[in-house]
């Protein structure tokens, strides 16, 4: 559609045109002044011209739009552009003076250089204020930016997958930055912020952008030291950080954000301490390298898939400050071998150890009420569990391709519902002799019989 609108226009509009006044001669195309074009469809600056529509044009195959008052960088020609992006500061077209105020406003659909693989370096005026939401995103040529001192908001993503970037910093008229800005940028090395900037900082020389008043750290990369004094770290912080190596997690931090160090797989260890209540969705998902994880007593939640497909992890003991554990928290730890679960936790959520193939053996707390569908879905290597006589209900599926699942032990002298009045059966998927032996309390083999059905092997002990 790029390419069909700019052929469209070329007959009518583009042309080369020498500088028009002297004021502009020898300025560059992305400088600080007004590039004006003429009735015939010359720009004063020469470069390539071509309008769509009054509200609607390119220059230099960067495409402007009018929106209200002023111009954003809505877009780029994926045909002919490439290497140094010359944004402009103003341009008058028809007799109207329009200020470039914007890069990307993804709330009107404009996308500016998302996905420009081509672009090599940007040239940024100082009249742009805001940088939109991926406004650079998976530009992978992108080698260096400068921010100049008028932008006052970054985006969320904004430059997520710049994987040639190095350094950045941040100037000190920023006053709102979203989350994930310099997401998988895995080249970044470098991270500061201007020290006149009242709301962000880079303290210590911590290689991060801390939020000041809320001691919160945004962005960090593989370099970074958080410093002790930083109490969160937010969403996907360290998100794509696959350069990222060791951490270490000051006592000052109580929160661990959504995504704060997915897909991170060059960690290798984390030490979680004791200050920490919480690890977020996703915090740690994917991080296939991780071999080690250490929880202190403390954490109270850990996510839905905070650990998912950590592949090397093979042991984890689960503090008993833990009251909750989030739906796949560890599914997919293909080599995790141990877990120890606490007698703080009352259930154990759907899928949470799904496709813990290596898994060997668990045990199942007392305090434990309810077990969610697939919780052990795909679990292997087990060849025998026990439920506690206080859980009550059981999901469906929930040891569903255990194909090594030989003996299971249900404690409870009443049998636990399966959902829908369903009947026991239904936490497994195998038929007829492949049914796991069921061993139940001497007395109450008839009530579960009842509750199993057909096919199953029950005996007292």
């Amino acid at each position: 559609m790029k390419k069909y609108l700019l052929l469209l226009a070329l007959p009518l509009a583009l042309c080369f045109a020498a500088c028009g006044d002297d004021d502009d001669k020898d300025s560059p195309k992305g400088s600080n002044k007004t590039v004006v074009i003429d009735e015939n469809g010359k720009a004063s600056n020469g470069a390539v011209f071509a309008a769509i529509d009054d509200q609607n044009f390119y220059l230099d195959y960067i495409k402007y739009s009018v929106l209200d008052d002023h111009l954003v960088v809505s877009d780029y020609d994926e045909t002919y552009f490439q290497g140094e992006a010359k944004i402009v500061a103003r341009i008058t077209y028809k007799g109207k003076t329009y200020e470039v105020k914007e890069i990307g406003n993804m709330r009107k659909n404009h996308w500016a250089f998302t996905g420009c693989k081509k672009l090599t370096s940007v040239t940024i005026p100082n009249t742009i204020t805001s940088i939109g939401m991926y406004a650079f995103f998976g530009c992978t040529g992108l080698t260096s930016v400068t921010i100049p001192n008028s932008v006052t908001t970054i985006e969320s993503e904004a430059f997520g997958r710049c994987e040639g970037l190095t350094t950045i910093t941040i100037p000190k008229a920023v006053t709102s930055i979203e989350m994930g800005v310099f997401e998988e940028c895995t080249g970044l090395t470098s991270i500061k912020v201007d020290k006149g900037n009242p709301n962000y900082d880079s303290r210590d020389n911590c290689n991060a952008i801390i939020e000041t008043a809320s001691n919160s750290l945004i962005q960090g990369c593989k370099n970074t030291v958080i410093p002790n004094s930083v109490t969160t770290i937010m969403r996907h912080a360290f998100d794509g950080c696959t350069e990222l190596k060791s951490i270490t997690i000051p006592e000052s931090v109580t929160s661990i954000g959504d995504y704060a160090f997915y897909e991170c797989k060059g960690l290798t260890s984390i030490t979680i301490p004791s200050s920490v209540t919480g690890i977020g969705e996703n915090a740690f998902n994917l991080c296939k390298g991780l071999t080690s994880v250490t929880l202190h007593e403390g954490v109270k939640d850990i996510g839905p898939y905070a650990f998912y497909a950590c592949s090397s992890l093979t042991s984890i003991t689960i503090p008993n400050t833990v009251t909750s554990i989030g739906v796949r928290a560890f599914g997919d730890c293909s080599g995790l071998k141990s877990v120890t679960l606490p007698n703080s936790l009352t259930s154990i959520e759907e899928d949470v150890f799904s496709g813990c193939s290596g898994l060997t053996s668990i045990t199942i707390p007392e305090s434990v009420t309810s077990i969610g569908q697939y919780a052990f879905d795909n679990c292997s290597g087990l060849t025998s569990i026990t439920i506690p006589k206080n859980v009550k209900s059981i999901g469906f599926w929930t040891f569903r391709n255990c194909s090594n699942l030989n003996n299971v032990h249900f404690k409870g002298t009443t049998p636990p519902n399966c959902p829908g009045e369903a009947d026991l059966s239904y936490i497994f998927d195998k038929t007829g002799s492949n049914y796991p032996t069921i061993y139940v309390p001497s007395g109450y083999i008839n009530a579960y019989k009842h509750a199993f059905g057909n096919g199953f092997t029950i005996k007292g002990e």
